[in-house]
């Protein structure tokens, strides 16, 4: 009998060794998690913030090269699609105001 390796989308633990995996390697960019939802991690050097729901996210901050520097980062770990700016998110219109 093997062991199994890696989690399986759509097993009940998947979401949380995502979230594991994840966490793991934004604390790496010195990213932390707030107390209040786990989902929000922000930056104490940059004061960027990600927001996290399932496998899409939400950076914002107002330093564009540290975005940048930020989906680089993103990129080279893991398959990720830049859709740009964010214009709707769970069904809330956001407008941004430049």
């Amino acid at each position: 009998m093997g062991l199994l390796l890696k989690a399986l989308y759509g097993l009940k633990q998947a979401p949380h060794l995502w979230y594991k995996e994840l966490k793991g390697f934004l604390t790496t960019l010195k990213y932390i998690p707030i107390p209040a939802d786990l989902c929000v991690f922000v930056s104490q050097q940059s004061g960027q913030i990600i927001i996290i729901y399932i496998n899409d996210f939400i950076l914002i901050g107002q330093d564009i090269q540290i975005i940048k520097l930020l989906k680089e980062a993103l990129r080279n770990k893991y398959k990720v699609k830049d859709l740009g700016p964010i214009v709707y998110y769970l069904g809330i219109q956001i407008i941004r105001n430049h």
